[in-house]
């Protein structure tokens, strides 16, 4: 036993004296270059804090635009700014739309429902006269177009269909539901794109000749129709006593002055 720990104490002895000639002695330190390196390491660090930072302020740009606060209606409001979220602003389209949007939102335009009968009878007037009077359901046309303009934008972000495209589509959108109004119709489509245009010299860039209009595929230009067709079928009814002055054209509309706002 003793010598079995004898020569276990041997070879551990042998084993530690080989591994200890094996390791080789750490270099001598050069306080000097540790000092410089230290020095350069603390200045290296004060310099970085001393960087500007320069982050992108996308958030923050501003577009050239109509202040939305010009829009009284929600309804008119909302498409406004779905028209904005698609970055529908590029010129003539969006001076051109956002006045369509400004007449609609200003001016009671109404359509006759054509499933509506017509009561006529005889009424006296502030004057003590006998007038006679029509009454009838009208529809609003600012929902008849705004039912259609979500439907139509809907196959527009869903069909491979470029932006000048879509952008005349929603035109004809809005031009064919104020076509349908009661105060246009004995008008064309293209006497109502003119009329409606032409009220505001502001809006410099129309296209006289009508023809970009229709430069669509005869399916989609099908699919506006039926869409217009659809919103009045499920229009909501108003009684209305028919007035003259409120069959005039008014266009109390003004163009207001572009602005630098956010999106």
């Amino acid at each position: 036993m003793i010598i079995y720990i004898l020569i276990s104490l041997t070879l551990m002895i042998f084993i530690f004296l080989f591994f200890s000639n094996k390791k080789e002695a750490l270099p001598p330190i050069n306080l000097k270059e540790a000092t410089d390196e230290l020095i350069y390491e603390t200045e290296k660090k004060r310099l970085k804090k001393l960087e500007p930072i320069y982050e992108l302020q996308t958030h923050n740009i501003k577009y050239l635009m109509y202040n939305p606060n010009s829009l009284k209606q929600k309804e008119i409001k909302d498409i406004h700014e779905k028209i904005l979220k698609m970055h529908w602003n590029n010129e003539p389209f969006y001076t051109e739309i956002f006045y369509i949007l400004l007449i609609l939102d200003k001016d009671n335009f109404f359509i006759q429902d054509p499933n509506s009968k017509v009561v006529t009878s005889r009424i006296r007037d502030q004057k003590n006269k006998m007038v006679k009077t029509k009454s009838y359901k009208v529809i609003s046309t600012i929902e008849t177009f705004e039912r259609s303009f979500y439907m139509v934008m809907d196959k527009i972000i869903n069909t491979d269909i470029d932006k000048n495209a879509g952008q005349n589509l929603i035109l004809v959108t809005a031009l064919l539901s104020i076509s349908k109004s009661k105060q246009f119709e004995d008008f064309t489509l293209k006497s109502v794109y003119q009329t409606v245009m032409l009220q505001d010299n502001n809006v410099s860039n129309v296209d006289k000749d009508f023809s970009h209009m229709f430069n669509q595929n005869i399916k989609l230009q099908s699919y506006v129709t039926k869409a217009i067709n659809h919103a009045i079928e499920y229009a909501i009814r108003h009684p209305y006593v028919e007035k003259d002055e409120d069959l005039k054209i008014k266009f109390s509309s003004k163009l207001p002055k572009k602005q630098l706002l956010h999106i």
